[in-house]
């Protein structure tokens, strides 16, 4: 049986030159997130060990009632360059999970 796509629909604005930190670390967990991005403050997972398994990646920032998922240090961030008025299709942990149900 295979599980039907998370249909979820999230909207954020954030203010020109606002700079607190708007979503702490996590992964998007719906299908995908479409930005559009004006200026820079995007940041992707980019640990600096190695040993980090996708398992680890997909538990950054989701709630839990079990053990505390790993946490990126400060360095385990990569800034984002993206080029003027960009506008950005990423897949999402729902993506993922349909993707591996496919593939098995």
């Amino acid at each position: 049986d295979e599980e039907p796509l998370d249909p979820r629909l999230c909207l954020r604005r954030y203010a020109a030159g606002e700079t607190r930190q708007r979503l702490g670390p996590h992964v998007d967990d719906t299908l995908c997130t479409l930005l559009w991005a004006t200026g820079p403050g995007l940041e992707v997972l980019a640990p600096v060990v190695d040993d980090w398994t996708g398992e680890d990646v997909a538990r950054v920032g989701l709630p839990t009632m079990g053990p505390m998922p790993r946490a990126p240090a400060a360095d385990d961030w990569a800034v984002v360059a993206l080029p003027p008025d960009c506008l950005l299709l990423n897949p999402g942990h729902a993506w993922a999970r349909c993707a591996a149900t496919s593939a098995a």
